[in-house]
């Protein structure tokens, strides 16, 4: 549970990043992502917090 509070506050935070070249450079990286040619191996390591905070979560067992 807080692998995944910690994940989504940090995802906040670069969400509404404070100064406008930060904005600026973090639209055009992720414009230019589809036109590189290492875009799965990025898109693998960006996503990997993601998968590693969902299966973190523990879900507990019911009789059937």
């Amino acid at each position: 549970m807080e692998r995944n509070q910690k994940l989504g506050r940090s995802a906040a935070k670069h969400m509404t990043q404070g100064h406008r070249a930060l904005i600026w450079l973090q639209i055009l990286l992720m414009r230019a992502l589809p036109h590189v040619p290492w875009r799965q191996s990025i898109i693998r390591q960006m996503l990997r917090p993601v998968r590693d905070a969902a299966q973190a979560i523990s879900l507990p067992e019911y009789a059937g």
